[in-house]
């Protein structure tokens, strides 16, 4: 099927109908917590799955920072999935720093301000050597792919630029 023909490219498919969910991490500073980022009937949330490389002070202060109703950074200690945001479209702005070459997003709302991406962060991968180096950078088109299409489905579904 063509992307003109799939009713998750078409401009002209309603905003309840656009439906995306990928792997995303939560970047904080030098930490990273792993989760998926959903946009599913004009809502964009994401959902954090355990604590990745943050310190569990460092989870209380998300805690606090994330105003969304039922965030646990306990849970998040456990192992646990626990949704750090749900915004409608209308109500964010999205930027792609030019320097992230599309591999993340910032999601700027009346709560917060969230850096994502779609590359899984140093540290997270368990590189060894070049060899294993190499490979990592071989995933970046991909990764690059994946940010285009967010962007691309953000905006064609009403997200602000």
């Amino acid at each position: 099927m063509s992307r003109a023909a799939d009713p998750e490219f078409s401009s002209h498919a309603p905003r309840w109908r656009t439906r995306l969910e990928t792997p995303a991490w939560l970047l904080r500073g030098v930490s990273a917590l792993p989760g998926q980022l959903s946009l599913v009937g004009g809502m964009l949330s994401l959902s954090l799955h355990g604590s990745g490389t943050a310190w569990p002070w460092q989870l209380r202060k998300l805690e606090r920072d994330a105003h969304c109703a039922g965030f646990s950074a306990a849970q998040l200690c456990l192992g646990q999935s626990s949704v750090l945001f749900r915004e409608r479209l209308e109500a964010i702005r999205i930027a792609s720093p030019w320097y992230w070459f599309q591999g993340g997003l910032i999601v700027h709302s009346a709560h917060g301000r969230w850096r994502i991406s779609f590359a899984k962060p140093n540290g997270l991968t368990g590189t060894q050597g070049l060899g294993d180096a190499l490979d990592d950078l071989g995933g970046l088109g991909a990764v690059r792919k994946m940010g285009a299409r967010w962007l691309q489905v953000l905006r064609q579904a009403g997200a602000g630029a």
